[in-house]
């Protein structure tokens, strides 16, 4: 009953404090994070929390990181960075430990990464075959994409060079007209390319459930479920180091509300995705592991 009591109190604390969170979107409008944003902000409307959205993409995340390093945030207005960026142990930034500048706080939700191509060649074994003859060219959208793409072409064995973008949607535009041989996205920017037709699927971070689904075998039958555990991909809202106590909680307990809000869920699913409820505690603990497995 305690229990009960506690987190009732905290969930009602988004009802009754009016709040604004300015989301600082490492992507282009329409990309994975901004999905998640659409999907939650009814829901955090609806605790009385206005949504603020702002765009920053480009060098891996790094310019939104440096945008939310220049806000305030205050008793009325919080700002937090989305997706990638707040993985801040699988991105190296020169002159800036993002260990000692951000606060992981809470996911919004997972998206599995996949990596697609739109040409005959999708089998594993073929593209090493390809690889030997030339470097396979693989395009990459921002924040924690790169570092992913080049875990995974290295696992996998092949010869590759990696081609950066802006946004999401830039590979899959070149990837489609020929220009790539294979792109790392998000499945959220992907699915209606994979369900057309246009894309096909090589692995990806799916169970084997899932993968089925879409025809190909995920990640951790090529590489060993230990090395393909990387941090959850997902929108992962990070804050300043030292943001306000009472904002940090205040997103915690509005973002836990949602995420077991039956629409929310019902509209993540559309997506291939669900709810990752984890702890900031359990996130930082990750972080770290992460960090220190590949320093």
């Amino acid at each position: 009953m305690k229990k009960l009591f506690t987190l009732l109190l905290a969930l009602s604390v988004s009802v009754v404090y009016g709040h604004t969170m300015n989301f600082i979107n490492i992507g282009a409008p329409g990309g994975s994070a901004d999905t998640f944003i659409g999907i939650y902000s009814p829901c955090l409307a609806a605790n009385n929390i206005d949504v603020i959205k702002s765009f920053k993409p480009g060098a891996e995340g790094l310019i939104g990181i440096q945008h939310l390093l220049s806000t305030k945030d205050t008793d009325e207005v919080t700002n937090v960075i989305t997706g990638g960026a707040g993985l801040n142990a699988t991105n190296k930034y020169p002159g800036l430990e993002t260990m000692n500048t951000l606060q992981p706080v809470i996911y919004m939700g997972k998206i599995e990464v996949v990596l697609v191509t739109a040409n005959n060649v999708v089998s594993v074994a073929s593209l090493k075959e390809l690889s030997k003859s030339r470097p396979l060219n693989v395009g990459v959208g921002s924040a924690v994409l790169p570092t992913i793409a080049r875990e995974w072409m290295t696992s996998l064995g092949l010869d590759y060079q990696l081609i950066p973008y802006k946004t999401g949607a830039g590979p899959l535009v070149d990837l489609i007209n020929g220009n790539l041989d294979l792109a790392v996205s998000m499945i959220v920017e992907t699915d209606s390319l994979i369900h057309a037709g246009k894309l096909k699927v090589v692995t990806s971070t799916m169970d084997n459930a899932m993968a089925a689904r879409f025809e190909h075998r995920p990640i951790s039958y090529y590489v060993g479920d230990d090395k393909s555990a990387l941090i959850p991909i997902g929108t992962l809202l990070t804050v300043r180091k030292g943001a306000p106590k009472k904002n940090v909680e205040l997103i915690k307990a509005a973002v836990n509300l949602c995420n077991r809000n039956p629409a929310v869920i019902a509209k993540l699913a559309e997506h291939n995705s669900s709810p990752i409820n984890m702890s900031t505690e359990e996130i930082n603990r990750l972080i770290k592991t992460y960090k220190q497995q590949h320093e």
